[in-house]
């Protein structure tokens, strides 16, 4: 399995999973998830705001594609180094 990778941080994407030897049909899909930070904003004393952050992965299904960025989502969550969490309140995906 043939993988590259870039950072989230500024718009970037990553993109996983590319099986260059399979025969199986791969697919470029773009994720969006919108999501909060409860305990960024009760430590701040305020309502929490929603957030969107969109990942491109390749795939052979949505429902595969939706698992990589998750994945990637929390991922880049758990290297950011904040204190807080983030809570994903949707996922949305299109093929590209």
């Amino acid at each position: 399995m043939k993988r590259n990778r870039r950072s989230l941080r500024g718009g970037d994407t990553r993109t996983v999973g590319v099986d260059v030897y399979s025969s199986n049909m791969h697919a470029r899909f773009k994720v969006r998830f919108t999501y909060v930070e409860p305990s960024y904003a009760r430590a701040r004393g305020f309502e929490a705001a929603e957030y969107s952050a969109g990942v491109e992965v390749i795939a052979t299904t949505s429902a595969e594609a939706v698992t990589l960025a998750t994945e990637m989502f929390r991922e880049a969550n758990a290297r950011s180094g904040v204190g807080w969490e983030r809570e994903i309140r949707s996922a949305t995906w299109v093929a590209l």
